[in-house]
């Protein structure tokens, strides 16, 4: 039996923050991914949904905060880089592969 404690996060985040201008599009996000979960990132416009997958992805870089990749630091460069360290983005649209009624 394996210790909780012991286990190393897939992915781990603390205080993410990205601003653009005046707008701030993610305020300090924490998030912990262990090995063999799946999650999904839900929330209304302008939660900071894609800013937060595209942080990750290497698309755009945060202005604070620090990321880890089962232990090691985290930092994308570009969409690139994070695929070569092992990371992958998959988007689905929810209506537009008929899972959900239009009217949800």
């Amino acid at each position: 039996m394996t210790d909780a404690a012991s286990v190393v996060p897939t992915l781990s985040v603390t205080g993410l923050q990205k601003s653009y201008g005046p707008t701030v599009a993610l305020g300090g996000v924490d998030l912990t991914i262990l090995p063999g979960e799946v999650h999904a990132i839900l929330g209304e416009n302008g939660a900071g949904k894609s800013t937060l997958v595209k942080i990750l992805s290497g698309v755009v870089a945060p202005d604070s905060g620090t990321a880890a990749l089962v232990g090691s630091p985290y930092k994308p460069q570009s969409i690139l880089h994070a695929r070569a360290q092992g990371d992958a983005t998959v988007v689905v649209q929810v209506r537009r592969v008929g899972l959900l009624p239009l009217n949800f």
